[in-house]
């Protein structure tokens, strides 16, 4: 403890820490203190934008594709879209994009919680875009 009545300790696990402070003066009086402080260490949350998948779409449009977190301290601040082209946004929880064409479209999002502890995900989608159907009545003929 300092001078000026101020402690600091470093919590390496949650819990229940006491502490107890015993303080004496010039003329010999005394006094103990016990401070007990329920100590919840932060944990990461965590991001799964789910398995890599196919998708069709019949043309160009946007495409939403939800996903999922969890964070033990409900304590999620922010999501951002690392790589790829699209939105993220956390409610709802989806991940949009719209795709031109057909192929493979990546994106990596990172999760952070308000203590700056964070998880990252990726996904890869396949895009296979409609192609518009061709008749063929065949040769031009003429009937009598």
């Amino acid at each position: 403890m300092s001078a000026s009545g101020l402690w600091c300790f470093t919590p390496v696990t949650s819990g229940s820490i006491s502490v107890t402070a015993k303080v004496s003066d010039s003329c010999g009086g005394r006094d103990t203190v016990t401070m007990t402080y329920n100590v919840i260490i932060n944990s990461a949350p965590n991001l799964a934008l789910g398995n890599d998948t196919t998708i069709f779409v019949c043309g160009p449009g946007n495409v939403c594709l939800p996903y999922t977190f969890t964070d033990p301290n409900n304590n999620v601040a922010s999501i951002v879209l690392k790589s790829g082209l699209g939105t993220v946004t956390l409610s709802p929880a989806e991940l949009c994009f719209n795709p031109l064409s057909s192929g493979l479209y990546t994106f990596v999002a990172e999760l952070t919680d308000s203590c700056g502890a964070k998880d990252k995900d990726t996904i890869n989608v396949t895009v296979q875009m409609n192609h518009l159907p061709v008749a063929d009545a065949g040769r031009d003929s003429t009937v009598f």
